[in-house]
């Protein structure tokens, strides 16, 4: 898997990819990402952990990969909950950031900070118990590349939670703008799916959807705070199938089922 460089992040290694540009992205912003993000957006993400959190149940002295680590925000809160967190992420700054945070947050023996990509994982086949990949897939067009990677390493009955934007909500105008471009443009940043869409990639790699929680109605972005307080009520009382269907993300826990075996890309 690599060495502990002396940043204290394993897999020292630029990735040679098609997102190199995406990767640069948050390069240069991970020191002010936390900050740049307003105090609703702060309250959204708080929101998603809690989500995450309770998919997760109890995880105790689990083995947790998170792909797209960011600044750490989940997998600090799975670590606090005594889980053996190995974060990943492609941007070395986002991984000094994340284990900056880890410091401040106590964890540091339960996490394991390494710089890879999701495409091509550097672990033996079925390694972890559950897998988190929240913002990341929305980011690729090679997203079904990374669920099959997602299937390969994870244990038998093991599973995964990820998230992605809804093309039924909010976003559909977006979505529709961004298929136009798609048209004239090779790379587009960002990518919108539909629940069925993701189910049939998800079976498709060997997964079984188990739960979907609808989340945000609205992004908060677009109201001032007094608007956002009113719709988190009025999120409450929605019914769970519309939700499902018609929130801006969708997050899901699909589990691995029986699947013929892949051949490990790790040498041993």
């Amino acid at each position: 898997m690599g060495s502990l460089t002396k940043d204290g992040i394993m897999g020292d290694k630029k990735p040679d990819t098609e997102i190199t540009d995406k990767i640069m992205y948050f390069e240069e912003e991970a020191q002010t990402y936390d900050e740049k993000r307003s105090q609703k957006m702060r309250l959204w993400w708080g929101k998603e952990v809690e989500i995450v959190s309770n998919l997760c149940g109890n995880i105790k002295e689990k083995q947790v990969l998170e792909i797209g680590v960011g600044t750490g925000r989940f997998s600090i809160e799975l670590a606090k909950k005594g889980a053996n967190i190995t974060s990943l992420d492609p941007a070395k700054a986002m991984l000094m950031v994340t284990k900056e945070k880890t410091t401040q947050s106590g964890v540091t023996d339960k996490i394991s900070l390494l710089r890879a990509v999701g495409h091509n994982l550097p672990f033996k086949n079925s390694s972890f118990d559950v897998i988190v990949c929240m913002h990341v897939l929305k980011h690729l067009s090679t997203y079904k590349d990374v669920l099959q990677e997602m299937e390969r390493v994870t244990k038998q009955e093991g599973f995964i939670i990820l998230n992605f934007p809804n093309a039924l909500s909010f976003y559909l105008p977006v979505a529709i703008y961004s298929e136009i471009l798609r048209t004239f443009r090779k790379h587009v940043y960002f990518g919108f799916f539909t629940k069925r869409g993701v189910r049939k990639a998800l079976e498709s790699s060997g997964f079984t959807v188990e739960k979907v929680r609808g989340f945000i109605l609205l992004h908060p972005s677009f109201f001032p705070q007094n608007v956002h307080n009113l719709l988190n009520r009025i999120e409450q009382s929605i019914p769970s199938w519309f939700s499902q269907n018609f929130f801006g993300f969708l997050i899901i826990k699909a589990r691995k089922g029986e699947r013929p075996a892949i051949p490990s890309k790790m040498t041993v």
